[in-house]
């Protein structure tokens, strides 16, 4: 059926665009002669291929000597290529020259039985054949490397009750981070992490020290049972938990630095707001002027207001620390 499309599909493209370039180019029976030749040529490696292919195969060769009632199956199906390798010459020829349909016959039996003995096509069929299987075999290996198809092997667990199961881990995964060893995933859940993809990359049998990393996707091995008891604790380990969403919420706050201030006359370098409070100072006002960046170098002076920016929780602590009023923002 492939040949069969190629070479139709050669035939019409010709006729649409090389058949037009001819005519335009030779005298008309030059042009038709050249066309013919071109298309024949171009589709003799499909038409050989339809014709031959599968005739020494094993299957072939053991259904022939299997029983005398296959061999006439064998024959038909093999009369029947033979027939429509020549249906394609015969389109062709009469297509293109004024001949009567037993000429076209006849010059398409001799073309046909020229590719089936010739030695050099018989090499550039099976040439393109391999690069056409090497080209398909590629991308599987591709896809199979990229993680978008089963390795082949998948196939023959699924007899033993086994499945090889993809993962991705969520990038608030308590997992991400951790080598194998520490996970400790076979003990716990009886599966096996047998290859980890990340982004172009594929480690196969990762070893214990091996890091998983937020949205690695793995390929795990085990039993359905094992493989759902895995799935939820991988999903209970990368929930978020709803407070932490709340506390998780950055706000923006001003504070007056007074009289009392412990800020008052130290620098932002000494005073640590980052490391012990986890907020950031965005900006400072000073005498009535408008908010500038704060310099880490300059003292604090009194009636400067303080901009920070942090979780709610920290920035309150920080806020509160100074006894100060504050205003939302």
């Amino acid at each position: 059926v492939v040949y069969s499309v190629l070479s139709i599909a050669v035939i019409a493209l010709s006729f649409r665009y090389v058949m037009p370039f001819f005519y335009h180019s030779l005298p008309a029976f030059w042009s038709s002669l050249l066309g013919a030749a071109f298309m024949i040529l171009c589709i003799s490696p499909f038409l050989r291929a339809i014709v031959v292919k599968k005739n020494h195969s094993i299957e072939f060769t053991t259904l022939w000597n299997d029983s005398h009632v296959n061999r006439g199956p064998l024959v038909s199906t093999i009369v029947f290529r033979v027939v429509l390798a020549i249906s394609f010459v015969t389109f062709i020829i009469a297509n293109l020259f004024e001949a009567s349909i037993g000429i076209a016959l006849g010059i398409a039996v001799l073309a046909v039985l020229a590719m089936v003995y010739s030695r050099r096509l018989k090499r550039h069929s099976i040439f393109l054949e391999r690069r056409f299987i090497q080209n398909l075999r590629y991308r599987d290996l591709q896809a199979e490397y990229m993680g978008e198809k089963k390795p082949a092997y998948a196939g023959r667990l699924l007899s033993q009750d086994i499945h090889l199961t993809d993962y991705e881990v969520p990038g608030e995964s308590a997992w991400a981070g951790r080598t194998l060893k520490e996970l400790n995933l076979g003990r716990k859940y009886d599966v096996h992490v047998v290859s980890i993809l990340r982004g172009m990359k594929r480690i196969n049998i990762p070893g214990a020290e091996e890091r998983i990393f937020p949205m690695d996707k793995i390929q795990v091995i085990g039993t359905d049972e094992q493989l759902n008891l895995f799935s939820r604790e991988m999903e209970s380990v990368s929930s978020v938990d709803n407070g932490a969403i709340e506390n998780s919420t950055m706000v923006l706050k001003q504070f007056v630095i007074d009289a009392d201030s412990i800020f008052r006359h130290h620098k932002l370098r000494d005073l640590g707001i980052r490391e012990q409070y986890r907020c950031l100072v965005v900006g400072v006002e000073r005498d009535g002027n408008s908010l500038m960046s704060p310099d880490v170098n300059a003292p604090f002076e009194e009636g400067d207001v303080v901009w920070v920016v942090g979780e709610n929780d920290n920035v309150h602590q920080l806020v509160n620390q100074k006894n100060e009023k504050v205003d939302n923002k």
